[in-house]
């Protein structure tokens, strides 16, 4: 089936079921509507029907009203002639024309008929005694004598005892007088006035009820009140048969007996005739609460009759919309399928690679959209194969080992293989194989990585490189980098993967040369230390023994050229001192091993105490010194950072405003950096030396001064500025300076402003140190004797320590060792114990452990032992503390400083 045909069907069929569905909706939609306007006209008939049998009823009472009420009513009544009032006897005969009665009779007291008006029971005849049993005017008669007063009773239509043919129904009343009963009305009424109203004398279509309406009456007993139009016992006329054939049930075995317990009932359903009809039934509610029941109904054939027509117009409408279509979807449909066919033509010279047929096909439709894609599809397919060939030559040109592997489905992946379908230059090259032979080969068994690479289930979710081994065709392992991508089959569940593997053995190496480089790196920085730490051990060890001497000699009474001579000793001392400090700063902080500390303290009491200290400094060289605080003095002054460091910095800076300055000020400011007050600006402006601007640019450089002569005139070792560029650096802010030759320099630094809250106690700042007391007025100030034990491997420093100590009134023992000691510890008691760490048999380390264990299981006091080094690292002061000492005092030590410690922990 070509497809021109198939879409010209589907069209047409599509066309019919449409019209189909519209057509049968629409009917419906009509069928609803007839329904519904004849459920309203048979209900309006019903209600119309009901008013007048209503009205009926309700005029007879009015007639009874009339002539109960009439006072030649009373005459009649009492009168015994039967020939009496003959004016009065026609109204009552016009009455009875009036009101559609059938006949009535007006009976007295003695049961006596005084006035009939059909005569079938003459006038005289008495009620009691002349009629036989079973007429019903004795019954009307006997409760009529016993009712009360303007009570009514209606008796049901039944067959006539007078005339059996007929069918005739009562309605009676009690005349009463003041009220005394003075006799009985009584009005015979027929069924055919039921008729009457409900046919107009069978005149159905005039009401109506087309040709097949009818109104039906019912009893309380289902019989019918009224004669139908169609019988079901013949063919006799509509009004050939007695009254009597009414009251018979044939037309009362409906089923609309449900209106009983409802008010109205409307619906479709069938008669006694077989017929399929549409109704509405209701009550008609007569005198003395009796009840009757009404149905209107037509058979749904003359009500559906517009339906019949209305569908065959629109079978007649549809057979002419689907002929149009027919014609319409032909033509339509070769408009479509003849670009559809040129495309197809074209694709089939496409697949034989002639690429440079297009077509030409100008419509912005769908099938315009379709060319136009199918042309830029040539466009890109020629552009392609161009760009294939010269891919494949990149490929097989490239370095990589680049493999092409067809994976198969499987349930198990251990069962999967990698069969290499394609490999580049470099991989057959690597693995000496020709394609045929790559072939053959499962790629599995040739590279060794991890175990996750053998499931392929784990490659497709998996998108990072991995390392992993190659072997070649010399059975040697290359080390490869390995990267992957998979490209699904559309019509199976195999897979292709392109794996490419780049030769990382000149990464290898390269990072194994650096990592040997590091490591090398990192035991020259640790001999570095080391070195520097011994070499600080061993300087500090005799210096400590040189500065101790010298302020020995300087307390005794010596010459003025003696003195002079002690003070240059002393103050080599000192400067060396400052230099191996300083080459230990700089050595941490090239090995990143400097801590800053985070702990509350007073800004502007910590600047004040270095400036008090300083200030005494330039007082000896007759320099003016000033501090200005520029600080918001309504807040807090209580900062987060490093005290010890800031004050160190400021010793260095101020320091050398000092040493540079020959004459003039220094000049120290602290203000906010900025409005937002993050950072604090501190300022040391001098009158000094300034720095030439060809030196500016050394100046934060190690071991560098603006003047290689500098350090001949000045001293020191250029390496204050370094260490306090890095310590602000370290904290956070930054260091510049400002200088002019020969006018002087200013220094800058910023720290930040960090508020110290409430879970930050902040520290004591130390005092200013005043003018060391002479030793003198501190040996007259230790008065308590005490046990003291001197450690120390050195005969030089335990000489120094006792001839610190030979003034005070002390006991003092000296030990070589950390065993020693020990053992002296277990015999003697000691008040303090002056402990050198690095010593030969038992350092002070184990022998401070040693202590504290013994002082432990023999529950003892605590000795305090202080550890006397010339270990001055951090760590080797932590060292210290962790293995049980009470303090760690770095050689040399002043004796003033020993003398103020041994005060502390022994008074």
């Amino acid at each position: 089936m070509t497809l021109r045909l198939r879409i010209f069907l589907f069209n047409l069929i599509s066309v019919f079921l449409a019209t189909f569905v519209v057509a049968l909706i629409g009917l419906k939609i009509v069928e609803s509507t007839v329904i519904d306007s004849t459920y309203e006209r048979l209900t309006q008939i019903r209600i119309s029907k009901t008013t007048a049998i209503e009205n009926y009823f309700r005029d007879l009472q009015t007639a009874i009203n009339l002539i109960s009420s009439h006072e030649l009513t009373d005459n009649l009544m009492s009168e015994a002639r039967l020939d009496t009032h003959p004016e009065f006897r026609r109204l009552l005969d016009n009455y009875v024309l009036d009101f559609n009665i059938y006949d009535m009779a007006l009976v007295n007291t003695k049961g006596n008929i005084i006035y009939t008006t059909r005569k079938d029971i003459e006038d005289g005849t008495s009620i009691v005694k002349d009629l036989p049993p079973g007429n019903k005017l004795k019954d009307l008669f006997t409760w009529g004598m016993k009712a009360q007063e303007g009570s009514t009773l209606f008796l049901d239509f039944d067959k006539d005892t007078l005339s059996p043919n007929s069918a005739t129904g009562f309605v009676a009343a009690p005349i009463f007088r003041q009220g005394n009963a003075v006799g009985v009305l009584m009005l015979k009424i027929s069924i055919s006035e039921i008729d009457r109203i409900t046919s107009d004398n069978f005149a159905w279509a005039t009401h109506g009820m087309g040709q097949t309406g009818e109104t039906l009456i019912y009893g309380e007993d289902w019989s019918l009140r009224n004669t139908g139009r169609f019988r079901v016992e013949g063919n006799q006329s509509n009004n050939a048969a007695s009254d009597a054939e009414v009251l018979s049930s044939n037309r009362g075995d409906e089923d609309i007996k449900k209106i009983e317990n409802l008010s109205e009932v409307r619906e479709l359903g069938t008669d006694y005739r077989a017929q399929k009809v549409i109704r509405s039934i209701g009550k008609i509610y007569l005198p003395n609460g009796e009840l009757w029941y009404i149905q209107t109904k037509i058979d749904e054939s003359e009500a559906f009759a517009v339906l019949d027509r209305i569908a065959i117009a629109s079978s007649a409408a549809a057979v002419l919309i689907f002929i149009l279509f027919f014609f319409a979807t032909f033509a339509a449909t070769g408009k479509v399928v003849e670009p559809i066919q040129l495309l197809t033509d074209r694709l089939e010279k496409l697949g034989t690679s002639n690429l440079t047929q297009k077509i030409n096909y100008n419509s912005k439709d769908e099938i315009g959209l379709l060319v136009s894609k199918y042309n830029q599809l040539a466009d890109r397919l020629e552009t392609t194969t161009v760009s294939k060939e010269f891919l494949d030559s990149v490929i097989q040109s490239i370095k990589a080992f680049l493999f092409i592997v067809k994976v198969s489905h499987h349930d198990d992946w251990r069962q999967c293989s990698y069969n290499i379908s394609q490999a580049n230059d470099s991989a057959q090259k690597l693995l000496g194989l020709s394609p045929h032979q790559m072939a053959q080969i499962d790629l599995k068994t040739l590279i060794h990585a991890q175990p996750e690479f053998k499931n392929y289930m784990w490659l497709l979710q998996t998108r990072h490189s991995i390392e992993a081994e190659i072997i070649n065709h010399e059975g040697r392992r290359v080390p490869i980098l390995m990267n992957w991508a998979a490209l699904p089959n559309r019509t199976t569940k195999d897979l292709t993967f392109v794996f490419v593997c780049t030769d990382i053995t000149d990464r290898i190496t390269a990072e194994q040369a650096l990592i040997e480089a590091r490591e090398q790196a990192v035991k020259a920085s640790q001999a570095k230390s080391e070195f520097l730490a011994r070499m600080s051990h061993e300087i500090r060890t005799p210096l400590n023994a040189i500065i101790g001497i010298t302020d020995i000699l300087a307390e005794s009474d010596l010459k003025q050229e003696q003195e002079q001579l002690v003070r240059v000793c002393a103050n080599a001392g000192e400067n060396l001192l400052a230099l191996i400090n300083d080459i230990l700063d700089i050595s941490k902080i090239e090995a990143r091993e400097v801590r800053l500390e985070r702990i509350a303290f007073d800004l502007e009491a910590t600047t004040t105490n270095i400036c008090d200290i300083l200030k005494q400094k330039a007082a000896e060289k007759n320099l003016q010194f000033h501090l200005r605080m520029n600080l918001d003095q309504e807040e807090s002054h209580v900062v987060v950072g490093d005290p010890t460091r800031l004050r160190q910095i400021l010793f260095n800076l101020i320091g050398n405003a000092i040493k540079f300055t020959q004459k003039g000020e220094i000049s120290v400011a602290l203000e906010f950096d900025s409005t937002d007050k993050r950072f604090v600006r501190f300022a040391i402006q001098d009158t000094g030396t300034g720095i030439p601007p060809d030196k500016q640019h050394l100046l934060f450089q190690n071991f560098v001064q603006a003047d290689s002569s500098i350090t001949r005139k000045y001293g020191g070792s250029g390496l204050g500025l370094t260490i306090s560029k890095n310590l602000v650096e370290l904290m956070g802010g930054r260091i510049w300076f400002h200088s002019e030759e020969g006018r002087g320099s200013t220094f800058f630094f910023t720290v930040p402003f960090v508020l110290a809250d409430a879970s930050y106690e902040p520290v004591k700042t130390p005092e200013v140190q005043a003018p060391l007391e002479p030793v003198q007025q501190k040996d007259s100030m230790i008065s308590r004797n005490g046990r003291i034990l001197i450690v120390d491997d050195t005969e030089d420093n335990r000489f120094l320590l006792l001839t610190y100590l030979k003034k005070l009134p002390f006991d003092v023992v000296q030990a070589e060792n950390g065993l020693e000691a020990v053992e002296k510890v277990f015999r003697e008691p000691f008040d303090l114990i002056l402990m050198d760490i690095q010593m030969p048999v038992m350092d002070g380390y184990a022998a401070t452990r040693k202590i504290r264990e013994w002082e432990k299981q023999q529950n003892k006091k605590t000795i305090p032992i202080i550890a006397v080094s010339a270990n001055a690292m951090a760590e080797d002061i932590q060292k210290s503390l962790d293995a049980g000492c009470t303090e760690h005092v770095t050689k040399p030590i002043k004796k003033s400083a020993l003398l103020e410690m041994i005060q502390r922990y022994t008074i």
